[in-house]
């Protein structure tokens, strides 16, 4: 890494922005997470009869449902509407990722981690770029200086960024 260069990545096995880490040329490590709390979660749990659950926890504390179909079925508008009624609209967001359906706080998102981690960096973060190809990476590019659609995005995020890759680095 070149010295002075920062280095930061919005972790998530499937992009759902609910886990922040950063690291820099030191190695230090931090990570930040959005806690699940209420009622509503053993509600959810209890669709075992339609879904694999799995949980997502840091220590004690939950911070993401994935809740996952069988391979290539995906969650029709009734589904998540019947699923949506079990949630609280004011502490979590949900939103489908092919054959899964991923829950996490409303305070998760990429561009709220990209606000906390250049805070903390004491870095604007108008001068930061982002990458992503999907629809959670949005809020990310509306925070950064300039936003990169990876190839292979839908139509919706390369409307949002600056810049659309059309092939891969490694692809030359």
């Amino acid at each position: 890494m070149l010295p002075g260069l920062i280095f930061f990545s919005l972790k998530g096995r499937d992009g759902g922005g609910q886990e922040y880490f950063f690291g820099m040329e030191n190695g230090r490590k931090q990570e930040f997470f959005c806690a699940l709390k209420g009622s509503w979660i053993s509600a959810v749990e209890g669709l075992t009869d339609r879904c694999r659950i799995y949980r997502y926890q840091h220590g004690d504390e939950l911070y993401k449902l994935t809740l996952a179909k069988p391979h290539r079925l995906s969650w029709s508008e009734d589904d998540l509407s019947a699923i949506s009624k079990l949630l609280p609209s004011d502490a979590v967001r949900c939103f489908a990722e092919g054959n899964c359906l991923q829950i996490v706080s409303i305070n998760a998102d990429k561009g709220k981690g990209v606000c906390h981690i250049c805070e903390l960096l004491g870095i604007d973060s108008a001068e930061t770029e982002a990458v992503g190809n999907s629809d959670e990476d949005i809020p990310m590019f509306r925070i950064c200086g300039y936003g990169i659609a990876a190839p292979g995005s839908g139509d919706n995020v390369k409307a949002q960024a600056d810049l659309v890759m059309v092939s891969a680095p490694s692809e030359h």
